[in-house]
């Protein structure tokens, strides 16, 4: 999927690699792969699996498990881009999530350019905070304490979670922060045969100055191959090899050249799998204007909050109090544009 769709970077979470998997047993072409091993257990562990253009200029800040938990940070130096890729299991303490929220503050509070585009993705397992509304809705006490910790961190330095859909059975618990609201435009999330947990996968608007991979265009007049769904469960396998066996492929291609084998291929393949291979389930979402008004009120709350705790004087209090509670009435009516926008996207 990463080469032939030409993605700038995969990152997984439980992996299940440890210093015993080299990473020359899983390589793949076009792309350097960076990891988070879980250290002491087995199970767990994060990767990122970066394109070979871009990872000539990248750069580990933190590859980190406490036994629990892992953390893997990369900085991409030639698109500005840093990469934050982390996994927390259920049942993870508190004292245990704090040590990866600490080196993520310490990261982005050292940042050296103030432009530097952030991604932070990966398995969170909080399936009680309403994102929309940034609160818990349950749990208990220590997984509240965590949740609290994670909402304090994206809002302190103004990431966006942009999963709104769930990832597992009716739960978000794979989420993806960006703090440029228009950087992640859309995304599309589809089952996968490989895990429990569905796969997302984002559209970004970056540009780079390097040459991606050049690699075998998929497409037909009618679709291409990144439009089917090959981690569904409904594949019917048996019927698709019987078909592909059946196709004269020597006498198709003879006297053909290469260009136009490549083509006929891909439109046999392409016409053959989508009678027995389901369609993507594409949920996308453009939420730019609202994210970009609620990042808005969080930098404004942000510094009336400042203020607030800097003075005493009690004029000044009172009319500080007095901003708050209205940014607040507007940060609800964005909930409710929010929620009203998923309500209709659902109708559809």
């Amino acid at each position: 999927m990463a080469v032939e769709e030409n993605l700038l970077f995969l990152a997984l979470t439980e992996t299940h690699l440890t210093y015993e998997h080299l990473n020359a047993g899983i390589n793949m072409n076009h792309y350097s792969v960076y990891r988070a091993d879980r250290q002491g257990r087995s199970h767990g562990g994060v990767a990122n699996y970066i394109r070979e253009d871009i990872a000539a200029s990248a750069e580990v800040l933190t590859s980190f498990s406490n036994g629990t938990t892992e953390l893997l940070v990369v900085f991409m130096k030639s698109i500005n881009l840093l990469a934050i890729t982390l996994y927390r299991p259920p049942n993870t303490t508190h004292g245990t999530f704090r040590q990866i929220t600490q080196k993520i503050e310490q990261i982005l509070s050292t940042l050296p350019n103030p432009n530097t585009e952030v991604i932070m993705s990966g398995d969170f397992n909080f399936p009680n905070i309403n994102w929309p509304e940034m609160k818990t809705t349950g749990g208990t006490p220590d997984d509240k304490q965590q949740a609290c910790d994670l909402i304090r961190l994206v809002e302190n330095y103004f990431l966006f979670q942009l999963v709104t859909d769930p990832t597992r059975e009716r739960n978000i618990l794979d989420l993806i922060f960006s703090n440029n609201p228009n950087l992640l435009h859309s995304y599309e999330i589809s089952d996968t045969i490989m895990s429990d947990h569905k796969l997302i996968k984002v559209k970004a608007s970056i540009s780079t100055t390097t040459t991606p991979i050049s690699h075998v265009q998929n497409s037909t007049a009618e679709g291409t191959l990144s439009d089917l769904n090959f981690y569904s469960t409904e594949i019917e396998w048996e019927q698709l090899r019987t078909k592909l066996g059946e196709i004269d492929w020597i006498n198709t291609m003879q006297g053909k050249d290469i260009d136009n084998i490549l083509s006929l291929l891909t439109k046999i393949c392409y016409e053959t799998c989508k009678k027995h291979i389901p369609k993507k389930t594409k949920k996308r979402t453009n939420t730019s204007k609202i994210q970009r008004d609620r990042k808005i009120i969080m930098i404004k709350r942000h510094k009336l909050q400042t203020k607030l705790k800097n003075t005493t004087y009690t004029p000044v209090r009172v009319q500080i109090t007095e901003k708050l509670r209205e940014l607040e009435e507007q940060m609800q009516k964005i909930t409710q544009r929010t929620a009203e926008k998923g309500r209709n996207a659902g109708r559809l």
